[in-house]
């Protein structure tokens, strides 16, 4: 076993681990939320990883998306975050993608992947995601925030229940749903809710559905106030 993943293989076991290296983990968005989800990743032992973002890394990034440095400032952030997972782990499968996800090329960007986990800041690319999840029985790992609040939830494609089920449907249309850019930001609500994203991704990732956590996590970390609901 690769000396990376051992520390690793002592809690999740030797089988689960080698089981990893079998697994495409999909990453729709590298900014806040993709950064973090990048890095556990790329250091997680998976096979192959699908990175999907649009957009160049800009200086009002850098104070959030833990991914990136002023050297990558102007540079697509997919190709950067391809570059920095294969310096982490230069075994590691990685395939980025300098575009936008959408109804018309959902199919083809995320037909190989075994998890989707949502690294964006829209409802409508975590419907298309999540819809397209529903249909091809993917599981999906849903995450959000804004300021100092943040929501989680996993969707193992064993329950066959999706986010499009559990939010209301108005949030896909919505123009004034709160983002790092347009009501701010404390970089730490990232950590926190991308740290509980990755884990229920790791357990279904190695077959572990009775221990997924269906409920969602809610959080304010100025407010002090963290639950579980559902």
């Amino acid at each position: 076993m690769n000396d990376m993943f051992v520390v690793q293989a002592k809690f999740i076991g030797e089988e689960p681990q080698k089981k990893l290296e079998g697994k495409t983990v999909a990453i729709v968005g590298c900014g806040g939320l993709g950064s973090p989800l990048v890095q556990m990743a790329a250091r997680s032992g998976i096979g192959t990883l699908i990175l999907i973002d649009n957009d160049n890394v800009s200086e009002s990034n850098l104070g959030r998306q833990i991914l990136y440095t002023r050297e990558h400032i102007g540079k697509p952030k997919a190709e950067v975050a391809a570059s920095i997972v294969k310096a982490i782990n230069p075994d590691i499968n990685v395939i980025s993608h300098i575009e936008r996800l959408t109804s018309d090329n959902v199919d083809t960007l995320l037909k190989d992947a075994d998890i989707i986990l949502d690294g964006t800041d829209n409802y409508k690319t975590r419907f298309i995601m999540s819809r397209y999840a529903e249909k091809e029985k993917k599981d999906f790992v849903f995450g959000a925030v804004a300021g100092a609040y943040g929501m989680a939830k996993a969707f193992p494609h064993t329950e066959g229940i999706y986010l499009h089920h559990v939010m209301n449907p108005s949030l896909e249309t919505a123009e004034a749903v709160p983002t790092a850019e347009s009501g701010g930001l404390v970089p730490s609500i990232l950590l926190f809710i991308t740290g509980f994203m990755w884990t229920e991704a790791l357990k279904m990732l190695i077959d572990r559905y009775d221990l997924v956590n269906t409920k969602m996590l809610i959080a304010d970390l100025f407010q002090g106030d963290i639950k579980m609901l559902g």
